[in-house]
C-alpha cells in the first residue's frame, strides 16, 4: 500500500468546481429560450381549442341537464313546467306561477354564444304536467358563436319530451349532427 497525500486529485480542486458552477454561457441560454419559444408556439393552439371544447362540452352537458331536470319536475311535481330561451339566457319555471321567477333554474350562455332564435325573441320547450304527459312543444334550439353565426350546437326536444343534442362541426364528446 501506498502512502495517501493529502491532496484530491486535480479534478476534485476548488478551482475546477468554481469553474463549473459559474452558469451558463449566453448561446446556452439563447438555444433553450428558442426551443421553449418553438414548443409553446406549437402547444398553446392545441391548449387553446382543447380550452374551447371543454367549455362546448360543459355548456352542452348543463343544458341538457336542465331540460332533463324540468321535464322530469312536470312528471314528478304533476305540474307544467317550461324553458324560456331568449338571445343568451334560459329560464326555467312552472307554468302556473304568478311572476315570471326562474324558479327552476336560471343560466347564460359565455359570451362568445348565442341561442338562434331566428325572427322571433324566446322559444319556449313546455311540458305538460302528469305521469301521462306529453310535452306541449317539440323543436330545436341552436346555438351558434356570434362571431360567426353558423348554427354550432342543436338541441332538439322530441314530441316525446327527450332532448338530443348534436354538434355540426367534429367534437369529442358531442355526437354529429
Amino acid at each position: 500500500m501506498g502512502q495517501r497525500s493529502g491532496h484530491f486529485p486535480s479534478q476534485f480542486s476548488s478551482q475546477s468546481l468554481w469553474r463549473k458552477a459559474r452558469g451558463f454561457t449566453l448561446p446556452e441560454v439563447i438555444v433553450v429560450t428558442l426551443l421553449i419559444s418553438i414548443l409553446s408556439a406549437q402547444a398553446l393552439p392545441r391548449l387553446s381549442q382543447s380550452w374551447n371544447q371543454l367549455l362546448v362540452s360543459r355548456l352542452v352537458a348543463t343544458l341538457h341537464v336542465v331540460i332533463q331536470n324540468v321535464r322530469q319536475h312536470a312528471i314528478v311535481e304533476e305540474r307544467g313546467t317550461l324553458i324560456e330561451f331568449s338571445q343568451q339566457t334560459w329560464c326555467a319555471r312552472y307554468t302556473d306561477a304568478d311572476d315570471d321567477s326562474c324558479a327552476l333554474a336560471f343560466g347564460h350562455l359565455p359570451s362568445p354564444w348565442l341561442f338562434m332564435l331566428g325572427n322571433r325573441t324566446k322559444a319556449v320547450f313546455e311540458y305538460s304536467a302528469g305521469r301521462g304527459f306529453s310535452p306541449l312543444s317539440a323543436g330545436q334550439i341552436q346555438i351558434a358563436r356570434a362571431s360567426s353565426g353558423e348554427p354550432a350546437i342543436h338541441i332538439f326536444n322530441s314530441t316525446l319530451g327527450r332532448a338530443r343534442v348534436c354538434a355540426s362541426f367534429a367534437h369529442i364528446k358531442i355526437p354529429a349532427c
